[in-house]
């Protein structure tokens, strides 16, 4: 039985090492998001640019904005999910109310 325990925990600490991960990447991503949208709107009122060269950046800001948000952020995101719900039924913490207020604040 001394093995199963010890699986169990590994298990575990490489769950929560994948969803700390996954959370910080995810955070990561959003925080960046919000600086290319700031960059996005100061390039539209930017007074020494020409309309050209403010229609060019326009397209890379969102260029930048679509693929930070595709291919970071969002599966970040999944991959905090998917490692965080079998941590719920590892650690056993499904029960406690401190848990279950945060999850209901996450939702």
């Amino acid at each position: 039985m001394d093995w199963l325990e010890n699986l169990s925990f590994q298990v575990r600490n490489i769950l929560l090492a994948n969803h700390i991960l996954g959370f910080i990447s995810w955070m990561a991503g959003l925080l960046y998001l919000i600086r290319l949208f700031i960059y996005h709107v100061e390039n539209i009122h930017h007074k020494d640019r020409s309309q050209s060269e403010k229609k060019k950046f326009n397209e890379q800001f969102s260029t930048m904005e679509k693929k930070l948000y595709w291919y970071i952020t969002f599966p970040a995101m999944v991959f905090t999910f998917v490692n965080g719900l079998p941590l719920i039924q590892v650690s056993g913490v499904h029960q406690e109310p401190w848990f279950i207020a945060k999850f209901a604040l996450l939702f």
